[in-house]
């Protein structure tokens, strides 16, 4: 397997916190923070980061209850350091805790992860400051230990005539392009086959259990995997493949092999494949095969950066990506179509950077005309992400849209999405950001006044509805006629744009650089190091 040098100067910041969600309120309307808890949890495996920090930010901004305040912020800092590689504004919110929100529980954790930040920038001396304040000041704290070990290696460095040195970097980053994507993970029955002989391994040893057989029939029972009812796989994933053959899970083909484990009597099923042989099941089911060569081509480089982004994000868990729209949408070799193979195959390796360093390349559907700033979306701010005009999603389909909904859907849907509003008075409509997105919904009922960000209300009521936050309402004793435009967040690339760009012209790059701002084409390609031809680096377009 081909081996991925990338040069990324922020590592992974390996932290966890719990947090409790809460909307903004008035009144008696309420909500159930255990929903939305759950929801940022599945946001953050999935590769929604931003989406994550939205929910965050909802109970930053809206919770009365300052433990649950800080533990948002916290967490709000974790997602900056973590997965959208800003340091600073990391520490921007961890010192807001620590200095605004002093008397929780959670100040501590906040100086704590502070240190981590300034140690892995190689700030040592401010890093040693940090774990030394947090051991004065909490002597019960939870991760004292860790903070003397971290300490002591700060005290060390910052006196090391070596410290800082160029290449210095221990921090683990993603060694290969395969790309891990989860099929199933509640599976009770899986049923693998090939039309050549496959071969049944263990995932870590390669110790071949089975080979020979064309089909395998895979159940679980206390953990442990069984095949056809005879062989029981006990200590590791097995690992299924069939050389030169795609696999078939349950009917689905698939290049690349599967990695199959158990929990319980539950079985998951990840799809190994590299990141191009990924990408020619994923472009077609994401736009269809049919638009021009130029719009397939920047949908390509999108999604490739778009995968490798997640996967350095994704050390610690078994799969980078879900095939789903939870990530990315990935129909395995079945989907493949001569064009957009055609399109992966003429952009191979490219990637968009920023600063040097891959971007989380955010797409849509239909901006309908104007593209919109995470922050308006998420409250997150991500420099590559602006709000534009773009024409090109104009008169497009998709680009206008109505939807009526009446007042008793709006609360069923509002209740399954954990905020009770009770019976439905009025909806009103607060001010829109410049791209003529609403901002924030406030629902008038019995139980009172429920605040909602434009984003959670449409995810509530449905995106498939509510179609995008870009809209004006018409309201009735019934319900209310939404009248929008767009389709999808409208945050980073237009699918629908960029085909509009490719009818007039414009070539993949200059797509991508009208929806990415700043960011420039890099090439995933050999390297000349070691002399194996197997090592890979990123190297500027000139």
């Amino acid at each position: 397997m081909k081996k991925v040098r990338i040069s990324f100067s922020y590592p992974c910041l390996l932290i966890t916190a719990a947090v409790f969600f809460f909307c903004g309120t008035a009144g008696l309307a309420s909500t159930d923070s255990s929903v939305f808890f759950h929801k940022a949890q599945i946001y953050l495996a999935s590769g929604k980061y931003l989406e994550a920090l939205g929910l965050y930010q909802s109970v930053a901004d809206n919770d009365s209850d300052k433990e649950q305040k800080a533990s948002a912020l916290v967490m709000i800092g974790y997602i900056y350091a973590q997965y959208l590689d800003q340091p600073d504004m990391a520490i921007k919110y961890f010192d807001d805790v620590t200095e605004s929100y002093a008397t929780t529980r959670t100040a501590g954790e906040a100086l704590f992860k502070k240190g981590m930040v300034l140690y892995q920038l190689k700030q040592y001396r401010s890093a040693l400051a940090a774990f030394t304040k947090y051991l004065d000041k909490y002597p019960e704290a939870r991760w004292r230990q860790s903070a003397r070990s971290w300490a002591e290696s700060a005290m060390n460095l910052a006196t090391s005539s070596s410290s800082g040195a160029a290449g210095d970097d221990p921090w683990p980053f993603p060694e290969d392009t395969t790309i891990r994507i989860l099929l199933t993970d509640d599976a009770k029955r899986l049923v693998v086959t090939s039309d050549k002989p496959l071969i049944l391994s263990g995932a870590f040893s390669e110790n071949i259990l089975a080979s020979g057989i064309n089909s395998a029939v895979l159940s679980a029972a206390d953990g442990k995997i069984l095949v056809n009812d005879q062989l029981r796989i006990k200590f590791e994933p097995l690992k299924i493949y069939a050389p030169g053959s795609t696999v078939s899970l349950d009917g689905k083909h698939y290049r690349g092999n599967l990695i199959v484990l158990a929990d319980g009597d539950r079985l998951s099923a990840v799809n190994h494949a590299d990141i191009e042989e990924y990408l020619y099941g994923v472009v077609p089911c994401e736009v269809p095969h049919t638009w021009p060569s130029q719009a397939l081509m920047a949908q390509a480089v999108a999604a490739r950066t778009y995968a490798l982004y997640i996967k350095q994000k994704s050390l610690t868990k078994i799969f980078d990506v879900r095939a789903t729209t939870a990530s990315q949408v990935y129909g395995g070799f079945d989907a493949e179509a001569l064009p957009t193979r055609f399109a992966v195959d003429q952009t191979r390796g490219q990637v968009l950077t920023y600063n040097g360093r891959l971007i989380v390349a955010y797409f849509h559907a239909n901006s309908g005309g104007y593209t919109e700033r995470p922050e308006n979306v998420w409250g997150a701010r991500v420099p590559y992400l602006k709000d534009q005009p773009d024409t090109y999603s104009k008169n497009s389909p998709g680009s206008t849209w109505e939807y009526f909904l009446p007042y008793s859907e709006a609360v069923e849907r509002l209740r399954d999405f954990g905020i009770n509003a009770g019976k439905i008075k009025t909806v009103q409509v607060g001010k829109k950001t410049r791209s003529g997105r609403v901002q924030e919904v406030t629902v008038v009922s019995d139980k009172g006044t429920q605040r909602i960000t434009s984003n959670n209300f449409r995810l509530a009521i449905g995106a498939k509805y509510l179609k995008s936050t870009c809209f004006d309402t018409v309201l009735d004793k019934n319900g209310i006629l939404f009248k929008g435009n767009g389709y999808g967040h409208g945050v980073g690339m237009s699918q629908w744009g960029a085909r509009q760009m490719a009818l007039q012209g414009f070539d993949y790059k200059r797509i991508l650089q009208h929806y990415y701002c700043g960011t420039k084409v890099a090439k995933i390609e050999l390297a000349d190091g070691d002399g194996s031809g197997d090592d890979i680096k990123v190297a500027r377009y000139r």
